[in-house]
């Protein structure tokens, strides 16, 4: 049975640009092969790998619950891992910063999901 993490490194592995993102979907059944902190952990290392290659990797866990404005943003249910390019997330996330959609997300959020992306150690 392959972690979440796992899956995740086969896909920067093979990547290829015939699409946008790629989302690997995992329920939890293991759970202490998968946990919230595991797979942050995980996560942090294959982007501390791939970043150089411009992809980039965001999880999703359901033991790890991200709220916005009262609002629950993740899955809930499902491990999630998206996998993307590095400059096109932060092309998209620089046109979300000149809106509103980042307005009522607190330093927090804004550092797990996006700041740390534009630093050159993330």
């Amino acid at each position: 049975m392959y972690t979440v993490w796992e899956t995740a490194e086969q896909v920067f592995e093979t990547w290829n640009d015939d699409f946008e993102a790629i989302i690997v979907a995992r329920a939890n059944v293991a759970r202490q092969y998968n946990s919230a902190e595991a797979v942050s952990a995980r996560i942090k290392e294959l982007n501390d790998k791939y970043r150089s290659k411009d992809l980039v990797a965001l999880e999703d866990h359901p033991q790890d619950p991200e709220e916005i404005d009262g609002v629950q943003m993740n899955h809930g249910d499902l491990i999630l891992v998206v996998i993307q390019r590095l400059s096109k997330i932060n092309k998209h996330s620089e046109m979300l910063r000149n809106g509103e959609y980042y307005h009522k997300w607190s330093k927090e959020n804004l550092d797990d999901v996006v700041n740390w992306r534009f630093t050159k150690d993330s």
